[in-house]
This record gives structure tokens, C-alpha cells and sequence, in this order.
């Protein structure tokens, strides 16, 4: 390449940078804010399902990363929605609730680099990443999968089986985990219910499931 469009592609790159208002990011002065679109259950889903919208919350993550020699700041905003099924007790059915999460976060990928881990993680990783925030799932062991359409995506949805503490005693349940790819973001789904009562929970986790929106 002759030094004049050498040049001309240099003065077009910073030219870029500046207008764009990423000048700070590029020398390292300011941190790297990458942002999820928020994500949830869409009304009509939840509507047809025992589950209520408990909160939508947004969390931040703060890393620094190295990259040719120089470490960088990066700000990860994502959010996290989160639905509940009432808990009851039925003598005949015994204890029933449910769990649903849908968290949103940035792949985060700067310059054909990474930096959000999730990509890479297996679905047990991602349950127990998630799933561990809120309760300590024990005796984890993979069941089986299933395919369904999530985002427009045909998906896998890894069920789980372990057990957990609640209301003083131990529950064994089943934990389902998805992971979509949706535009600059990675859309995760997990949802918790008791084995005993599956038969009659399961089918309004396929419902939040199948209506994710983002």
C-alpha cells in the first residue's frame, strides 16, 4: 500500500473515532460501557401461565482486561428478570412453585475478541452461574434436552435434576437452561420447579420460555 493511502485510510480511522465519541476508550482514559437490551416474558406468555413478574433489576460488572500491554476498564450492564409461581402445598400433589429467570448481558466482543464469558460456557455452567445467586443446588445431574423455539431460534433447553433447601426441607427439582444469541446480545434462560409436581409446572416454563422477548 503507497504512503498516501496509507494516509488516507489513517485520517478516515480517526476520524471515525472521534465523531463516534470513542476517543477516551481507544488511549484508555475512559472505561469501555458495553449495554444489554432488556429482556422478559412478554405479556400474553405470562397471561397464560400460574407465573407472575416478580422484578426486573439491572447489574453492573466491572472488569479490566489486558490487551497489547495495556489494561482497560470495561462496564457490562445487564439485566435480569425474574417470575415467580406462587408455592402451595396440596396433599394429594404436595409442594409446588416455580422459578423463572431471563438475563440479558452483551457478547461484549471488541475488536474480534471476547470478553463475556458466557458464550463459552456449558449449560451446567451457566446453571450453576445463575442458579447459585439465589439457591444452592445440590446432587446436580443432566436429564435430558429438548428443542424449542426461543427468539425465533430453534434452541436446545438442557433439563437438570438436583435438590435444594426450602422452607426447611429438601427439595429435589428439575433445572432448565437455555442460551440464545440475539443481535450484540447473549439472552439466558433457567427455570426451577419441583420433580414431584413437573407434570403440572412444566408446561408453563415451555410457555416463558417459548415468549422471550428482547
Amino acid at each position: 500500500m503507497d504512503a498516501s493511502r496509507r494516509t488516507l485510510l489513517g485520517g478516515l480511522l480517526v476520524a471515525l473515532v472521534v465523531t463516534s465519541g470513542c476517543l477516551g476508550v481507544v488511549t484508555g482514559n475512559e472505561p469501555l460501557v458495553l449495554t444489554a437490551n432488556e429482556a422478559g416474558v412478554s405479556d400474553a406468555a405470562l397471561s397464560a401461565t400460574d407465573f407472575e413478574h416478580e422484578e426486573t433489576r439491572t447489574a453492573w460488572i466491572n472488569r479490566t482486561v489486558e490487551r497489547a500491554g495495556q489494561e482497560r476498564e470495561i462496564r457490562v450492564q445487564n439485566h435480569v428478570s425474574t417470575y415467580q409461581r406462587p408455592p402451595s402445598i396440596d396433599p394429594t400433589s404436595g409442594i409446588t412453585f416455580g422459578v423463572f429467570v431471563v438475563v440479558s448481558t452483551p457478547k461484549a466482543s471488541v475488536a474480534g475478541q471476547s470478553f463475556n464469558p458466557i458464550g463459552q460456557m456449558s449449560h451446567e455452567q451457566m446453571m450453576e452461574q445463575f442458579v447459585g445467586q439465589s439457591a444452592d443446588v445440590r446432587d446436580v445431574q443432566r436429564e435430558d434436552s429438548r428443542t424449542l423455539t426461543v427468539l425465533g431460534s430453534e434452541t436446545d433447553v438442557t433439563r437438570f435434576s438436583g435438590v435444594v433447601q426450602r422452607s426447611g426441607q429438601e427439595i429435589p427439582v428439575y433445572v432448565e437452561v437455555t442460551r440464545v444469541g440475539d443481535g450484540d446480545d447473549f439472552v439466558v434462560a433457567l427455570g426451577v420447579y419441583p420433580q414431584e409436581t413437573a407434570d403440572e409446572v412444566r408446561p408453563g416454563v415451555t410457555t416463558l420460555f417459548e415468549g422471550i422477548e428482547h
